[in-house]
């Protein structure tokens, strides 16, 4: 998880520099290799539960940061819409994610 936490890490640092669109790049590659790795995991059993809930939690964090650049970046326009892309990002558990992305969504690294 060494590489999760530096790409978090690398967004934050693009996020202060007010670089949006390169932490949004970096948020996007960081979901691509958590589910990547996750597909990798499961591929091979016996997976230990706690090490997929905190890949599934890794993917989550990225995707909720993903969602917050794109609406900083005037990809998502409003609350509804925020929440339409929770929907289609979370499926059936969106709701447990909302307070989180909207929390996160009005925070921007300085």
């Amino acid at each position: 998880h060494f590489r999760s936490v530096f790409l978090q890490e690398l967004m934050y640092c693009a996020e202060s520099a007010r670089d949006l669109i390169q932490a949004r790049r970096i948020a996007q590659d960081a979901i691509q290799h958590m589910k990547e790795d996750i597909e990798l995991e499961v591929k091979f059993p016996p997976v230990p539960e706690e090490s997929l809930q905190s890949m599934q939690g890794l993917l989550r964090r990225f995707q909720v940061l993903k969602l917050k650049y794109d609406f900083w970046l005037g990809h998502i326009a409003d609350s509804n819409e925020l929440v339409a892309k929770m929907k289609d990002e979370f499926g059936a558990n969106y709701a447990i994610y909302t307070v989180p992305c909207f929390l996160e969504t009005l925070q921007l690294q300085h």
